[in-house]
């Protein structure tokens, strides 16, 4: 069952901060000495690689990270991974060129992790103030802002680095998020959490053990810091008289106000470029536009120089041409890039499937001349693409590996390449080396390298395991892998990438419990071929030591060919050598291209593909109105005007620090066009949807099921289950009905048990091992089996049933593959509320409608009307318990206005509401009423009476009784139909329209 807590202040997952318990024992003198110098030695020889970023094991600035990922253990000098790299005599860290440390510089290393790690800060001789003696203004707060921020980054950047709740070093995530509110210490949820003050968390302080515990003296910073106003080092910079009288602010640079660049002078510009132009070139130019990048005021100009530089090299990273090439910087203020097609070797067919994809085809009605002219002299079926679009869709498949023209099979890529790697094996001319885990295989690996016609060929042999004959220490000759990552030069210097499965054929994306993704977008860990990639190989090949070799270089005996081994995994300068050999024409291609080398989390198009997907998928409001060129006042105006954007979920964006999911901006995008009359929307031809890590799929392939036997002694209960199940999984996009079953990609069979009033579903599917089961009252026959087929679509497609609250669609006729005179399943609360007005009652959750929401997630939920009246709230859950969410002990009165936003678990509410329980479909609905039908309505009496208010009163178990129970209290008539099997269902007589007195409306999300 799906359970809705609510409770005083936010619901915190334990692991907030990377913060711990209080105060330390100053340490003696010698061992703080020896620490404070470790902790030097440690940033002056490691830090040039090992950067705070957190994206290369750990960070150097902070020896706390190598505590915490097991590099370090306090006392075990032998047992500390990083010293045994420090102290390798195969592969000594740091790497060549750099020097490695001496003898003496290890022993003394050895000596501060045998001492316990002391604390290097234990030497400092001034006690801190206590924290209850720091009050008032800050002499400096730009100081104390730019001291307090470090703090936290220092303590709690390891862990929240942006995966993990917020990003430590992002000011402006802390704040939006509500962890620190200025000139509130005790509503900071950070200082809380270090302080050890959340409530039943006094034990948790943070950062977790073994960690040290931030000083006092830190403490009381981050404290003053609150109480100075939050604010971010440049905003809170003042100058303060020695007399404590404020001096005039120091003259600073302001922002530079950019201007509202029309979207008719664009396509002017391009216009104006194309009749300059030669006629026949003008069939080979296209455009990227970095408008809407300018238009945000979040965006530096420095960071806009980056995303030109990282248009430039993700179009030469998907460019089988032997030449560099750089895109021309035109029109106002900069802001169009223009493209040759013929320079790196695509078409026009090729851009038009490119710009097919397009979400974002908006062009404002004074602008269509320009646009007319564009098409008739370049052909071009859209003037231009977004720079920031294009970096996050043609970085991952499937255009990643239309634009490359990538084959479908290892052996087409590597006959492609040139590569015989048989042969290159056979005669022991590829490079081999393994190791026991890597930065991205979970279990040993083995990479190896070929000459190809443009470069090097690099292929990994990735295992799901380590056992038998994936364990490559056992047989680093003959193993079995389980598929592999590619990484290939390209004619230009640049790489490229591809994944492939045991069989050798080519995958989106590289199954998660093989290998693993740390350094892209969101943090997901899934690897997508392209943008995860680029990331993970900013520099090039990532080098690291043979460990194979050693070891064949000490037994004697073996089931395997040694001296064939040894001939492949070649001695360790012999690898480094063809690591630099490839590391240099990567890295002299960039130079070309006037990108810097740089660390995963610098990498230009991570960056740009970072801000399109802002880590977790979700758009802030600027990023959103910058989208179509509105102020943010003016963009949430236009929002507000309309139910139909509310009811998308938009409503959210009308909040201060509110947000919007990436995919559902995509999908509702010419929704948002037409609603706000910003001009014409030109649709995408092609569909594809966008998932995890970004990726995105062009189509799906449909899985074909067949609705095997139903047992139960109920013959027409038997039928009756068996129908509702094929009427609803008949309407999914991904599924297609089997008449026989030796059609079918899965055979579901199913068992029905009755007892005490209540049915239970069995539903399984053996050739996948799936089994789903529910259990429900008999009078909601109709609710239970349209639940179950939706954890069983889960369960065979990965999606949720797109279950809307369009009643037509709900209701409509059964398709073809069901028998002529099959029973139609009515939903009840569908059918209840289209007897009822719903003009004028708009209700979203935050991920729009069809939206899913993971066990734990918090499920905001937005409700305005355009009348007066009494609000009242409910949910269904996946099993049919009815909840009361609206009125609550926390907001008792339940009248609002004409206009007014109701908002359930937002971010500014002193309650939420998460999903948890049993997957499935969840059901909330809205009901507006006058005042005297509103204190009569079901559920809010017993709601009321629920002492403690941390748990939502239950206001029914079965859905068709409650549906009825309402619809009687607001006089809607309900007819009951005999179904047979004891079962019933319900329709509702629809009020007349001139009625005008009642309102319901509902929404659906699913919780997986």
């Amino acid at each position: 069952m799906v359970r809705w807590k609510m409770g005083m202040g936010v619901l915190v997952p334990v692991a907030l901060l990377g913060l711990s318990a209080a105060g330390f024992v100053p340490r003696q003198e010698s061992k703080a000495e020896t620490a404070k110098k470790a902790v030097a030695l440690l940033k002056a020889k490691c830090a040039a690689c090992h950067k705070p970023d957190g994206k290369l094991a750990f960070d150097a600035t902070n020896y706390q990270s190598l505590v915490k990922k097991g590099l370090l253990k306090a006392g075990d000098p032998k047992g500390s991974m990083a010293l045994e790299r420090i102290q390798s005599k195969d592969a000594p860290m740091p790497p060549e060129p750099a020097k490695p440390l001496t003898p003496a510089e290890q022993a003394l290393f050895s000596k501060w992790i045998a001492d316990g790690l002391t604390e290097p800060s234990a030497t400092t001789a001034a006690a801190p103030k206590a924290l209850a003696q720091v009050g008032g203004g800050s002499a400096d707060k730009g100081a104390t802002a730019t001291k307090a921020l470090g703090i936290i980054k220092k303590n709690c950047g390891a862990c929240h680095n942006g995966s993990q709740f917020f990003d430590a070093g992002n000011h402006r995530d802390m704040i939006k998020k509500g962890y620190f509110v200025g000139g509130d210490p005790d509503a900071s949820l950070g200082l809380q959490f270090i302080l050890g003050k959340v409530a039943d968390r006094s034990s948790k302080q943070m950062p977790p053990e073994p960690l040290p515990a931030l000083s006092d003296s830190d403490k009381a910073t981050v404290r003053q810091w609150i109480l100075d106003g939050a604010q971010n080092a440049s905003a809170a910079a003042t100058v303060v008289a020695a007399e404590g009288t404020p001096a005039p602010t120091p003259t600073a640079a302001k922002p530079k106000v950019r201007r509202n660049v029309p979207e008719q002078e664009l396509l002017k510009a391009i216009v104006r470029d194309l009749e300059d132009a030669n006629e026949r070139d003008r069939p080979y130019l296209r455009y990227y536009s970095l408008a809407n990048l300018y238009r945000n005021p979040e965006i530096s100009d420095e960071d806009l120089a980056g995303y030109r530089v990282a248009l430039d090299k993700l179009i030469n990273s998907l460019s089988w041409s032997p030449d560099l090439v750089l895109t021309k910087t035109l029109g106002p203020e900069n802001l169009l890039q223009r493209l040759d097609l013929r320079s790196v070797d695509w078409t026009p067919e090729l851009w038009q499937r490119i710009v097919g994809a397009n979400p974002y085809g908006l062009l404002p009605r004074e602008a269509s001349a320009q646009a007319t002219s564009i098409r008739a002299l370049s052909g071009a079926s859209f003037p231009y693409v977004r720079v920031d679009w294009f970096a996050a869709t043609a970085s991952v498949p499937p255009l990643y590996h239309e634009i490359l023209d990538l084959p479908t099979t290892v052996d087409a890529l590597e006959k492609k390449l040139g590569v015989d790697v048989k042969g290159n094996i056979e005669q022991e001319k590829a490079i081999r080396a393994g190791r026991r885990q890597s930065g991205v295989s979970r279990n040993n690996r083995v990479a190896e390298r070929h000459r190809s016609l443009y470069g090097a060929y690099w292929k990994s042999y990735d295992f799901g395991g380590n056992q038998d004959r994936q364990n490559i220490f056992l047989n680093p000759v003959d193993f079995r892998e389980d598929g592999g990552e590619f990484v290939f030069n390209l004619p230009n210097g640049l790489q490229a990438y591809f994944i492939a499965d045991r069989q050798g054929r080519r995958l989106d994306t590289a199954p998660s419990d093989i290998v693993r993704d740390l350094d892209t977008p969101g943090k997901d860990p899934i690897v997508t071929n392209g943008l995860s990639c680029i990331g993970c190989h900013s520099q090039g090949m990532r080098t690291f030591p043979d460990q194979v070799r050693p070891h064949l270089d000490t037994i004697l005996k073996a089931t395997f060919d040694i001296d064939h081994a040894q001939a492949l995994y070649k001695p360790q300068d012999v690898l480094q050598t063809a690591f630099k050999s490839d590391i240099d024409r990567f890295q002299t291609a960039l130079k070309k291209l006037g990108t810097d080398i740089c660390q995963p989390s610098d990498e230009p198009v991570i960056k740009l593909a970072r801000y399109y997907l802002d880590n977790d998928g979700s758009m802030s409001v600027e990023q959103a109105a910058a989208d179509v060129g509105l102020s943010v006042a003016e963009f949430q105006r236009r929002i507000g005007k309309s139910t139909r954007l509310e009811t998308l979920g938009f409503g959210q964006l009308e909040a201060k620090n509110g947000g919007f999911k990436r995919d559902a901006w995509e999908q509702y995008f010419g929704d948002l066009v037409s609603e706000t009359r910003l001009g014409d929307y030109v649709p995408p031809t092609r569909k594809i949807e966008r998932g995890k890590s970004g990726a995105i799929s062009a189509t799906a392939k449909l899985t074909s099921v067949h609705i095997g036997a139903i047992t139960c002694d109920d013959q027409h209960l038997m039928d009756r289950v068996r129908q509702n199940l094929i009427f609803w999984l008949s309407r999914s996009p991904l599924i297609k009905i089997a008449r026989v079953s030796t059609d079918a990609d899965a055979i579901l069979k199913g068992q029905i048990i009755r007892k005490d009033g209540e049915l239970t579903i069995v539903l399984t599917e053996e050739k996948r091992r799936i089994k789903e089961d529910i259990t429900g009252l008999f009078s909601d026959l109709d609710f239970v089996t349209q639940q179950l087929a939706d954890r069983m679509h889960g369960q065979l497609t990965g999606e949720r049933l797109a279950l809307q609250p369009q009643v037509t669609a709900v209701t409509a006729a059964a398709p073809t593959q069901t028998p002529q005179k099959a029973f139609t399943p009515l939903d009840p609360i569908l059918n209840f509320t289209q007897a009822l007005s719903t003009r004028g009652l708009s209700i979203s959750v935050d991920r729009g409608p069809g939206g899913t929401y993971k066990f734990g997630e918090e499920v905001p939920i937005r409700v305005r009307s355009d009348r007066d009246g009494f609000l009242t709230i409910y949910n269904i859950d996946s099993t049919g318990t009815v909840s009361l969410l609206f009125p609550n002990n926390f907001v008792q009165n339940n009248q609002v206005k004409a206009g007014q936003l109701v908002t359930i678990g937002d971010l500014s509410d002193p309650f939420k509401i998460q999903a948890q329980g049993v997957p499935g479909r969840e059901t909330v609905i809205a009901v507006l009423t006058p005042q005297g039908i509103a204190n009569n309505l079901p559920g809010v009496a017993e709601f009321r009476q629920d002492p403690t208010g941390k748990s939502l009163g239950v206001v029914a178990r079965g859905v068709s009784d409650f549906s009825q129970a309402l619809g009687k209290t607001l006089g809607v008539a309900a007819r009951t139909i005999p179904g047979g099997g004891g079962v019933t269902q319900a329709t509702f007589t629809p009020l007349p329209a001139s009625s005008g007195v009642i309102q319901a409306t509902v929404q659906f999300f699913t919780v997986q």
